[in-house]
This record gives structure tokens, C-alpha cells and sequence, in this order.
């Protein structure tokens, strides 16, 4: 009969070959660590995106910032993938529903406007 040694596993044991993997070394300890650097890649974006908040008052990017920096927030705090992929999601369903970064602001659109025109009265 084979006995078990402690840090061997019966797949190891039955192949009679030794573990390629340092002891204590797991695949979920590399998903921890891509999971942080996720997350973490979603704070720093979060935060970038407040800061060109700041210089073109440009509300989606304002939503933006507060949406993926929560989520990578959450993500790290609760060690899951799903809050990552609800910030994607998110995001993506407010640019299909008309918040784009890539238009004008609210401060371009009142500077290109003259005070005494009005666009519906165009001839």
C-alpha cells in the first residue's frame, strides 16, 4: 500500500514523479495577485478620470471616475472578479445610452453658443 506523504498529492504519488510547484505554491495564490493588480488598475483609472474631471468638468467622466474606482475598491475588499466585470458592464451600458466622453462639454457647449442666438431659430 502507498502512504501519503503530507505534501504530495495522489495524482504525484501515482505518476511517481515530484512536484514541479515550491511547497506552499498555489495557481489561486497567482489569481489573488492578478486580481489585486486588476483592481487596483481600476482605482488608478478611477482616479485619473477625476482628475481630467477637474480640468474639463465633463460630467460622464465624473460617473466614470465613481464607477470604476467603486468597483475596484469593492473587488479588492471582497476578494471577488465579479464587482470588475459589473464596473465593465456599467460603463458600457452608460456610453450606449448616450454618456460619451468623446462629446462636448457642458462649459465648450455654453462658449461656442452667443448669448443672443438661439439654434432652434436658424433660417
Amino acid at each position: 500500500m502507498v502512504s501519503l506523504e503530507r505534501d504530495h498529492t495522489v495524482r504525484e504519488v501515482a505518476y511517481n514523479r515530484p512536484s514541479l510547484q515550491p511547497p506552499g505554491f498555489s495557481v489561486l495564490i497567482l489569481l489573488v495577485i492578478l486580481l489585486y493588480f486588476v483592481a487596483s488598475a481600476f482605482i488608478v483609472l478611477g482616479f485619473m478620470m477625476l482628475y481630467v474631471y477637474r480640468r474639463t468638468h465633463h460630467p460622464t467622466l465624473l460617473l466614470l471616475s465613481f464607477i470604476y474606482s467603486g468597483s475596484g475598491l469593492v473587488a479588492g475588499y471582497s476578494m471577488q472578479w465579479w464587482p470588475l466585470i459589473a464596473g465593465i458592464v456599467v460603463a458600457w451600458l452608460l456610453k450606449l445610452a448616450g454618456y460619451n466622453v468623446d462629446g462636448p462639454s457642458r462649459r465648450e457647449n455654453d462658449a461656442t453658443q452667443s448669448p443672443g442666438s438661439d439654434p432652434g431659430n436658424s433660417p
